[in-house]
């Protein structure tokens, strides 16, 4: 589960200090305490221990700061808010005491209620996920009384792991089932329109930057009003959200009354989109209002999205002066936004007109790729496609089984021949495409589809692949493994990009510009260009799972080594410059404000070393 709530302004007391208002830090999520300046490079190695809060179990969120005060969870199943001064308790709760849940067992070893995430401030109140049930409470942030609750997920295994932001009295929520809103004083749900066993939001959302798009799969028929009208439909449909706000600015029904499952594609002020009705519907609408301009029947479901570019519009049944689309996103930034495209408009939609029809005797449900003036995509008969964008003619077409020797896993129902589903990705003169079962990505020549590569992604004979890959030339800053590569948290101070490498199955991997290590660490990257430019190992030796933090020039990070050093490391050329040993692992990250750094230790899980504080880091 994802959630991200959003917040409001800035009130006088922030101004004043440094605040570390969510996991993030920030609404912008940077891990990035801006307003430091008593830590530097010159001052971090006279950083001395001011305080211990013992809480008696693991603190493993990166505590919340505001207005002097720190909040954070424990795994023993108390909220704890605590003077950043002194360390002295201001207020604790237990979490099964004030909400009266029962843990659901569903983690390792712990069988009561706890909270792992950081809380999010939230004006005069703390928003505290629960580790199972899959349920968000508020507690008023003077006093940790109870303001209000609501569940999220009602699955036994619910759980919620991630801290959110809030952003003007409004939480907005993402699942898989759900795209909701709901206000942060009373909880109301608000939701941008139903989900269901298939999906809520599916497949892809779009946005301009104005406004966020998506489809509302509604496959249970519900009902949901459309706004700003209060008219209720059970049809599927599409709604517009402010992009700054989450604020829910229209929703429209899918006429035919049908649910509507493929992703939504916007150009030019039209958001494009298609119908599950069996006569296929596809629909340009008005992206300021949500009014329909222009539609037309293919004659079959339309199950996938749409791509744009030149004045013409590509549906299933260069980048150089016209507009590409080379993943299911469209570009680099998944926006499903054709940012290029000029000749369609709100004005211009309604005189579009069917130019060519091209038969692939088979269901295409994929959003075509776009490149140089040609179309590349799979049906679900087995075979990949290359076409003219001016007038559909055939360029090369390869049966996937021939190609790649590979036979179906029947993985998916019904489908007993090696076909893909998902939008090909241009990489320059290569083609990647995913295989729906076996788990396979395969690469073929842009040019004339010669194999050239073919890779198993997943060997469980259920696997499949259901999303087109985005290309980038970059690099990799560190291994990955079962426990995580880059995990809890990246840090930016917008001229470099942070992030711990957790390195959990001890991989060799080079450190730059110096020699191999086996160990976790941490690297830098130019923020323009994801460029690395220094990566430091753990001197402890240990693997490296907690996120990093950053201020004014110097960067923290933990080891999850049993003697749990915490580290400050030069930001510009990665150079230990600072430790303490706390006794236990790191697996949090630090929060940082007025010359101090905060940092529980312990994690329960093996083979790791359990804690029972917080530590307060001070300039001397």
């Amino acid at each position: 589960m994802l959630l991200v709530l959003q917040w409001n302004s800035i009130g006088k007391n922030q101004e004043s200090s440094q605040n570390w208002l969510n996991h993030g830090g920030d609404l912008y999520n940077r891990r990035y305490a801006e307003k430091e300046s008593r830590i530097s490079p010159e001052t971090v190695s006279r950083l001395r221990l001011k305080w211990e809060f013992y809480a008696g179990k693991d603190i493993t969120a990166t505590p919340a700061i505001f207005d002097g005060t720190l909040y954070f969870p424990s795994w023993n199943g108390n909220i704890y808010a605590v003077k950043a001064s002194d360390g002295s308790l201001i207020w604790q709760k237990n979490l099964h005491e004030l909400t009266g849940l029962n843990g659901t067992g569903f983690l390792f070893n712990v069988n009561w209620t706890v909270a792992r995430a950081t809380p999010t401030i939230a004006d005069d109140l703390v928003i505290i996920g629960i580790s199972g049930p899959a349920i968000v409470i508020a507690v008023e942030r003077l006093t940790g009384e109870l303001v209000w609750s609501t569940q999220l997920d009602n699955h036994a295994a619910g759980v919620i792991t991630m801290s959110g932001t809030y952003y003007k009295g409004l939480v907005n929520l993402l699942t898989y089932y759900y795209v909701l809103q709901f206000d942060v004083n009373n909880s109301a749900l608000l939701e941008a329109g139903p989900g269901g066993p298939a999906g809520g939001g599916t497949w892809g959302a779009a946005t301009d930057k104005k406004r966020i798009y998506t489809n509302i799969a509604n496959s249970l028929f519900q009902n949901f009003t459309l706004r700003p009208s209060t008219r209720n439909t059970t049809a599927g449909g599409w709604v517009a959200m402010d992009a700054g706000s989450g604020e829910i600015l229209w929703s429209t029904a899918d006429p035919s009354n049908a649910t509507a499952t493929g992703p939504v594609t916007i150009a030019n002020g039209v958001l494009f989109a298609g119908s599950t009705y069996n006569q296929g519907p596809i629909y340009g609408i008005d992206a300021k209002s949500g009014k329909i301009l222009w539609s037309y029947n293919t004659g079959a479901t339309v199950y996938g999205g749409m791509s744009v570019s030149n004045g013409c519009i590509f549906v299933g049944n260069g980048y150089k002066d016209v507009q590409d689309w080379l993943s299911h996103g469209g570009n680099l930034l998944n926006r499903r936004f054709a940012d290029k495209e000029t000749k369609i408009s709100p004005e211009t939609v309604s005189r579009l007109r069917l130019k060519w029809k091209f038969d692939a005797g088979g269901y295409i449900s994929a959003t075509p790729a776009i490149y140089d003036g040609n179309l590349y995509f799979p049906s679900w008969n087995g075979y990949l496609h290359a076409v003219k964008a001016s007038d559909g003619s055939l360029i090369w077409k390869k049966n996937l089984q021939q190609l790649t020797g590979l036979n179906s896993t029947g993985a998916v129902p019904g489908v007993n021949v090696t076909a893909s589903r998902t939008t090909p990705a241009i990489a320059d003169d290569l083609l990647i495409f995913g295989l729906s079962g076996p788990g396979y990505v395969g690469a073929v020549k842009r040019s004339n589809a010669q194999l050239v590569w073919l890779t198993q992604l997943d060997k469980h004979p259920r696997a499949v692949i259901t999303m087109s890959g985005t290309y980038y030339k970059g690099s990799e800053a560190g291994p990955g493994g079962l426990g995580g590569g880059g995990i809890w948290g990246a840090a930016t101070d917008e001229k470099r990009v942070y992030t711990n490498i957790a390195n959990s199955g001890r991989n060799n991997f080079t450190l730059k510009p110096s020699v191999k290590n086996t160990s976790g660490g941490w690297v830098g990257m130019d923020a323009k260009n994801g460029q690395i430019l220094w990566s430091t190992a753990d001197p402890s030796n240990g693997t490296v799972s907690g996120p990093v933090s950053v201020a004014n020039g110097v960067l923290f990070g933990g080891s999850t080594s049993g003697q749990g050093p915490i580290y400050a490391i030069n930001a510009n050329n990665g150079k230990i410059l600072w430790s303490f040993n706390t006794g236990a692992t790191i697996y949090g990250g630090s929060s940082i404000s007025n010359g101090c750094i905060y940092v529980g230790h312990g994690y329960f899980s093996p083979p790791f070393t359990a804690g029972s504080s917080l530590f307060a880091f001070c300039v001397s």
